[in-house]
């Protein structure tokens, strides 16, 4: 009796409380133990709590904040957190952030702004204060930084506001945080950062001009961003409106920006020269036996208003722009250099004389391409050549390849021939004599470690010359698995003795 005395006087004490506490949540979904609000109990709702939510969400427009007031209003009613939770899509443990939120001052404003703003503290009137300076602004640029931090106040993210306002979130934290300084509007419009856009008055009709008089289509693409750019729009929308690089728009609106002349967007530069050698198909000679090149070459002459680089000339011939290449090395084809860069003049162009070849000095050095070319056989031929048949060559640098006068000479007469030509073996090194001279005054097969005892020969220096002998067949391994002078090596010995 003693126990069941006790068991009701524990159930009625619970009963107490949950009259007091008002209507307790159901367990979680998983049923470990008393969820976290039987663990921590909350204030109870009072009616006037009831009213100032209705009220609040009947005057709250954004979205996001009127589930936040429907789902502490819910909970008011009597619905837990989880059943709450699962009707706005959101977890238990969120809906209890927003209740504790309300009962930490019973404020509606703490409820409606996200723990980021009340950290940074944003109040109410830093809203109504940058939504009215908002409608004062007309620059685009001044009200995407407004518009970035009202966003930012209301409660949105700096990630969405970022992306809004078509700006990296590292901006908007340097917006909000020059405006939290010393809350004043002027600062926000004022900060100056990454590229300094200070376009000039005349400087839009400059490139509206601009885009009338060029007619390269590089050059029209770069005056179309700086012109949008210098409209109002930032240089992130330029680029994926234009498909540019953000980089390159930025070092085009410096360059502009310099003189504020559009001239100085013009790309002077032809494409890079490459060092890949002439089509197969084109001969070096055809230049000087086709009548068709040198009237096309006499009419882009009379046609060409401007300096062009080795592609547009190769694009306009119906060539490649290597053959073009080979025949400036052959000095076939006049040319003059701007900046560093061989283009050619309509002068140049126009007292063309195909010709036999310039002369090269004996010491000159001819370089993959040309070789091939002189050869008659394709770039990869020559590399083929050189791994298998051991061809003389010259390498400058990590990957260029260049060929002297006399080893490209034995090159053509050997390869015309059909015979390869060796390269001859390097002479034998000191410890690679030493090594002969031992199997030499023996009369049979002797082991290694004797050759090395018998010579003083370091185990270093002798693996490395023993090997050698071995890979060029001048020691030869018996059954035994001792080593002798190869039959060929002592005869021609013995013959040197003899003379």
């Amino acid at each position: 009796m003693a126990d069941l005395s006790a068991w009701v006087a524990l159930w009625a004490s619970v009963a107490a409380w949950s009259t007091q506490t008002g209507p307790q949540p159901a367990r979680t979904e998983a049923g470990k133990g008393m969820t976290a609000e039987k663990r921590t109990p909350r204030p109870p709702f009072y009616p006037d709590d009831l009213q100032r939510l209705q009220e609040a969400l009947a005057q709250t427009s954004p979205p996001n904040f009127r589930w936040r007031l429907q789902a502490v209003l819910a909970v008011a009613q009597g619905q837990n957190f989880a059943e709450t939770g699962r009707q706005f899509h959101v977890s238990g443990g969120t809906v209890r952030q927003w209740v504790d939120r309300y009962f930490a001052a019973r404020q509606i404003k703490d409820l409606i702004l996200p723990p980021t703003v009340a950290r940074l503290g944003l109040e109410r009137e830093d809203i109504e204060r940058l939504s009215s300076a908002l409608q004062r602004v007309s620059r685009p640029r001044e009200r995407r930084r407004l518009r970035a931090v009202l966003d930012v106040a209301k409660g949105l993210g700096f990630p969405d506001a970022a992306q809004h306002a078509g700006v990296t979130a590292k901006a908007v934290h340097l917006w909000v945080a020059c405006y939290l300084q010393h809350r004043r509007i002027e600062d926000v419009l004022t900060l100056k950062q990454g590229t300094r856009l200070d376009f000039q008055r005349g400087d839009l009709l400059t490139l509206t001009r601009a885009l009338a008089d060029f007619t390269d289509p590089r050059a029209v693409r770069r005056l179309r961003v700086v012109r949008a750019v210098a409209q109002g729009m930032g240089i992130m929308d330029a680029a994926r409106a234009f498909t540019v690089h953000k980089d390159s728009i930025a070092k085009w609106i410096r360059c502009f920006l310099r003189r504020h002349r559009a001239e100085d967007l013009l790309p002077l530069k032809p494409g890079r020269q490459s060092d890949a050698l002439i089509d197969a198909c084109l001969h070096p000679e055809t230049l000087i036996r086709n009548r068709y090149l040198r009237e096309q070459l006499a009419q882009l002459s009379r046609q060409l208003p401007a300096p062009i680089g080795q592609s547009e000339l190769a694009r306009r011939l119906g060539v490649s722009r290597q053959y073009v290449h080979h025949l400036v090395q052959d000095g076939r084809l006049p040319y003059t250099r701007h900046d560093g860069v061989i283009v050619f003049s309509p002068f140049a162009l126009a007292v063309f004389q195909p010709g036999k070849p310039r002369k090269r000095s004996p010491t000159a050095l001819w370089s993959l391409g040309e070789a091939a070319a002189r050869l008659g056989i394709t770039v990869d031929t020559v590399r083929h050549l050189i791994k298998t048949r051991g061809y003389r060559y010259l390498r400058i640098g990590h990957s260029k390849i260049f060929f002297r006068e006399p080893d490209l000479r034995a090159i053509e007469r050997s390869y015309q021939k059909g015979q390869p030509w060796v390269r001859p073996e390097p002479p034998l090194g000191a410890v690679q004599r030493r090594i002969v001279e031992v199997l030499a005054a023996s009369s049979g097969s002797l082991r290694w470690s004797e050759i090395r005892d018998r010579g003083g020969i370091p185990i270093s220096s002798m693996r490395k010359g023993f090997y050698a002998l071995i890979d060029r067949g001048r020691i030869v391994r018996d059954e035994q698995g001792k080593y002798c002078l190869a039959p060929a090596v002592r005869s021609m010995l013995q013959f040197s003795r003899s003379t």
